[in-house]
Order: structure tokens, then sequence, then C-alpha cells
């Protein structure tokens, strides 16, 4: 198909910086088959050079949003795309910036495609005021697609609008090739210590308070562990604010642990910054466990980037991860805000070389196939394709 034929799409969303799940699976979206079967117009749609900024009123974010608007709009007019597509936002600033973007699209009479990537909408819906919620209703009835990334999270938009609009499209990653398994798990030092790797924000909603707890259970009980953590650091919460059961998360404060711990294990932790590139893929294949106890999740492309490295899973059942995830096949479930057992599952797979191999060549293979960024894409681009006829 030529260039002039094919359908236009202005594709509205995140890339990195800052790197979070929806800023890495937007540009990967960008790099995939989606361009060959649409012609994809970006703007990139960050606010933030940091995940610290997220969520912040002021000026200078208010500028920003401004701008975008602008470009949009610019964009829309010289353009002309058939399909609009954005990222939906569980948060207020979040939402009523997409919901801008929507009315853009819908003011060229676009069909709008809108992509939620957590699993949090439905409180975030329930604890807006009515007002809000009757503008969220308005918004919602404009959009012809809404995409989520489990079928259990569907659910979120009960009673909010109509679900036969709701489409699943899992996040992926670019697959490993033949053979890869075997060359991760040469390179994990199995003389050394079994090491665990924690990769995303170190906040709260990720579950970090609950490992600095659990730490110091697993390290009396085995002392040849060493723990990584790789992220950026968030001490308060704007974007998450609600666990998976709707509760209001409550500011836990473990700072004053670290000292020490750091103190006492200091050859067993170590903290690192954000990585990327060659530094990450080392990191993961350096590492024995993956673990993210995460309060409130949607797919995390950290987890399926550890499956990808032959890593077995140590998670919560929040978000999509029970429709992809099974326990004992692929991960160990525990429930968020656990840091008992979370330590207990832990040691049980510190303890088991054999389990953590069968469980990582599991999840090896199956990241390859159902979580690889080339079948995410062709979900997407059907998705596309329907509202597009």
């Amino acid at each position: 198909m030529s260039l002039n034929k094919k359908v236009k799409v202005l594709f509205v969303a995140p890339t990195p910086p800052p790197y979070t799940g929806l800023e890495v699976i937007s540009e990967l979206f960008l790099r995939s088959d989606i361009k060959k079967e649409f012609r994809i117009i970006h703007i990139r749609s960050n606010l933030n050079k940091t995940n610290q900024s997220r969520g912040k009123l002021g000026l200078y974010n208010t500028s920003r949003f401004m701008l975008l608007c602008l470009k949009v709009f610019i964009f829309e007019f010289i353009y002309r795309p058939k399909i609009l597509y954005s990222i939906l936002s569980e948060n207020f600033t979040g939402f009523m910036r997409s919901s801008f973007i929507v009315l853009i699209g819908k003011l060229f009479r676009n069909r709008v495609v809108m992509h939620l990537h957590g699993a949090n909408f439905r409180n975030f819906y329930f604890y807006s005021n009515r007002f809000l919620q009757i503008y969220v209703r308005f918004i919602l009835q404009h959009a012809d697609r809404i995409i989520v990334l489990g079928k259990s999270l569907r659910t979120q938009f009960s009673g909010i609008c109509a679900l036969d609009k709701i489409r699943v499209v899992p996040n992926g990653i670019p697959p490993a090739g033949e053979g890869y398994f075997a060359k991760c798990f040469e390179q994990k030092d199995r003389e050394g210590k079994c090491t665990v790797l924690f990769l995303g924000l170190l906040s709260q909603a990720k579950g970090f308070n609950d490992m600095i707890k659990a730490m110091p259970l697993v390290l009396e009980a085995e002392r040849g562990v060493r723990f990584i953590f790789a992220g950026e650091r968030v001490k308060v919460e704007r974007n998450i604010l609600f666990s998976y059961e709707g509760k209001m998360l409550e500011r836990e404060d473990v700072e004053a642990l670290l000292p020490e711990l750091e103190n006492k294990y200091p050859q067993e932790i170590c903290f690192s910054s954000v990585v990327e590139g060659k530094e990450k893929e080392k990191l993961f294949m350096g590492s024995d466990i993956f673990v993210l106890p995460s309060y409130s999740e949607g797919l995390p492309i950290s987890i399926i980037e550890a499956m990808s490295y032959g890593l077995p899973i140590i998670t919560s059942p929040v978000g999509a991860l029970p429709d992809y995830l099974r326990e004992g096949d692929n991960c160990f479930f525990v429930p968020p805000g656990d840091y008992v057992k979370l330590a207990d599952s832990l040691i049980r797979l510190i303890r088991d070389p054999a389990l953590r191999f069968e469980i990582g060549k599991r999840n090896y293979e199956y990241s390859r196939t159902q979580l690889s960024i080339e079948h995410s894409a062709k979900v997407l681009s059907e998705v596309i394709a329907q509202v597009s006829q």
C-alpha cells in the first residue's frame, strides 16, 4: 500500500525519557510493524522530564500542556488524520489532559482510540466528584475503542461506558532469539550469590517498602543472597493513589530502615539508578529472581523483560497479571503488603535452583510468543483497522 493511501493515525503518546512502562511500550509500538499498515504521525506527549514531577500542577506543566494542545490542533489541520490514538489516564491531571486531546480529535471528526495502561480507572472514577464523573462518561462516550491490558480489566468500565467498545491488547517486548535462555543461564554466577533484582520505580506503590521490610527476614535465613534495586526513587506518590482493592494508599516512610540495613549488610544490598541498554541486559543476565510486589499494576514491561531473560517472578496478583501468569508455573503471587509471605517466597526460590530453572525456561518461551511486541502490535493494528472502516 502506498504511503498516500494508508490510513493516517495521529499517535499522541509519550516516549522515553523518563523510563516507565508507558513510555517504553509507546516507543516499541512506534518502531513496530504498525507503521507498515498505517501512516503514523507521532506527537510526543511528555510533559515531565522525571517521574518525580508526574502529576504536579504548576505554570511549567500548564504551559507545556497548552503547547501540546496547540501542536495537536496544528497537526490535525495539516495532516487530517482519520484516527486519533491517545493515552487514557487514571488520575485527575492526566485524564484532563487526555480529554482535551480527544475533544480536539472529535472537532476534526476523528475516530478515537484510547489506551489505558493501568488498572485503577474504576477507583479514579468512583472517588471523583459528581461533576467529574459526568465529564468522564461524556469523554468515554466519544471514544470509539478503549484498550485495556487484560480481559479482567474490562470490568473497570462497567456502568461507566458501553463494554462492547473495550478491546484487549497486551504489552509486549522484542522477543529474544533462539537459544537465548541457555546463554542467560550460562552467564549467571552459579558459584556465587543468588541475586534478587527489583527494577522499576522505587516507590511504595511498586512494593519497594515491602521489599525493605522483607530483606532482613531473607538475609537472616540465607546469607548467600544479594539484592539489587535499579530505578528512580519516588518518595511521594502522585500517579498511583489506590491499591488494587480500591483502598487509598497511606504513606509509609521506610527511609529510617535503610541506613541500618546497608550498614549491617553492605555487600548484600546494592542501589542503582535507571538502567538501559547493555547495562540493563547485563543486570538481567546476572540475576536469578525478579521481584515486583506492587499494590497496583497493569501489565508491567519490567516483568515481561524479566521473563524474556528466563527469570522466575515474584509479584502481586493485581491488574492484568493473573490473566497471563500462573501461580507455580510462571511466578509466585504475594498479596500486596504481605512482606512475610514475600520473604518466604524468596527463600523458597533461593533454596531451589532447579525450580528457578524450570520456571525461568517456561517464562522465556512464553514471552517469545504471547508477550512479544510483534503479537501486541498485530492486535493493536486490528483494533485501529476496525475503527477506520
